[in-house]
């Protein structure tokens, strides 16, 4: 429940300085990985005092940090990636006259004739 709300968070700031349909369009994936990689290195270079200096500890103030931080996210390099059309199923080139032999009547078949 923690997680999808921090995305909720997340999604709503970036809605904030990106067109809606943009967001929309984001892979979340894409973004989870995005999240996942650098926060060890940054968990351990920033100890919470130094957060408490770069984020106001009020709401508003962690509301305007994260409008901030979303101006500068690149939105299209998060996109899904949307599959083409279909290709048709090419024509059946052997046996258009025949019909399928079942290896079991052809055995049985073979039995008949010992």
């Amino acid at each position: 429940m923690l997680a999808y709300n921090a995305r909720q968070v997340l999604y709503a700031a970036l809605r904030t300085a990106h067109a809606a349909a943009e967001v929309e369009a984001m892979s979340e994936l894409a973004v989870a990985r995005e999240i996942v990689q650098p926060m060890a290195g940054l968990v351990t270079a920033l100890p919470e005092s130094e957060w408490d200096q770069q984020v106001e500890g009020t709401l508003a103030g962690r509301a305007a940090f994260l409008r901030r931080v979303s101006r500068h996210v690149l939105v299209r390099a998060y996109r899904k990636s949307v599959r083409g059309p279909k290709r048709p199923r090419p024509p059946r080139q052997r046996y258009k006259a025949c019909m399928h032999v079942s290896t079991y009547r052809l055995l049985q078949a073979r039995k008949k004739r010992c």
